[in-house]
């Protein structure tokens, strides 16, 4: 019974999420197509072309505004889904928790939930997308987050797309991708390759999506393969998260 109340909880959380993505989305379309309605009339009554081609221009530009949030409010929809819809981890609770801000400059996010919950420092922060970072400060009630690009951030991955597998260290360089710096000097990580959390820390298990190679190159300075990735998790539309504990 306790697992079904918290999965109710779980819904209950979403659902508010889902209500408040789509609201905003819903009240100005309302109002485009009652403006489109007024807008009918007053061609009629209109003798000016130039005036109804930029009332029309109006329109439509006011039509793809709100088509591209439909699409953003869609994406989110499908991110929540997925992160319901993840599967239990031995060993591991996922506390469901809102985001309540991001701060991309400096690599953070604020999550609503602390040691009220339980979360301690390292703990992996993740979303349906896969692996957004790992929790930084505690306090009571909140919690920040360092995203993966975050400078000094480091994660054991590997890469799920080479057989044998091929393993490496994935470290944030404070821009839009990850550096994976690969322990086989001579391995054959590709462009498109998918790479996975390793699991060799207690915080993260095996088996949470990164991202995907984009590009390979030799550092000759170190003698090391290294390997662009670019990050599973969109953080932009980030709305709510789970944090493993």
């Amino acid at each position: 019974m306790q697992s079904v109340s918290a999965h109710r909880g779980s819904l209950d959380v979403v659902t508010a999420l889902i209500q408040k993505t789509i609201s905003p989305v819903a009240r100005p379309l309302a109002g485009l197509f009652d403006a489109m309605g007024d807008y009918s009339h007053g061609v009629i009554r209109s003798h000016s072309l130039a005036e109804q081609n930029r009332a029309m221009k109006a329109q439509l530009d006011a039509m793809s505004i709100y088509a591209e949030r439909i699409d953003q409010a869609e994406q989110e929809i499908e991110n929540l889904r997925k992160l319901l819809d993840q599967p239990p981890l031995p060993g591991m609770t996922r506390v469901n928790a809102p985001v309540i801000g991001l701060h991309q400059t400096e690599g953070l996010l604020e999550v609503g939930a602390g040691t009220n919950k339980g979360i301690q420092p390292n703990m992996a922060v993740v979303n349906g997308q896969g692996l957004v970072g790992l929790v930084q400060t505690v306090t009571t009630d909140e919690c920040q987050v360092a995203l993966l690009t975050t400078l000094n951030i480091n994660v054991g991955g590997v890469d799920a797309s080479r057989k044998p597998p091929e393993t490496g260290l994935l470290s944030g360089r404070g821009g839009p991708v990850l550096t994976m710096t690969l322990f086989n000097s001579k391995s054959t990580v590709a462009s498109g390759d998918r790479i996975l959390t390793e699991g060799v820390s207690k915080h993260i298990p095996a088996g949470i999506d990164i991202g995907r190679v984009i590009s390979v190159e030799d550092d000759p300075y170190t003698g090391t393969r290294k390997a662009s990735v670019d990050p599973a998790v969109d953080v932009g539309i980030l709305r709510e998260v789970q944090i493993l504990k």
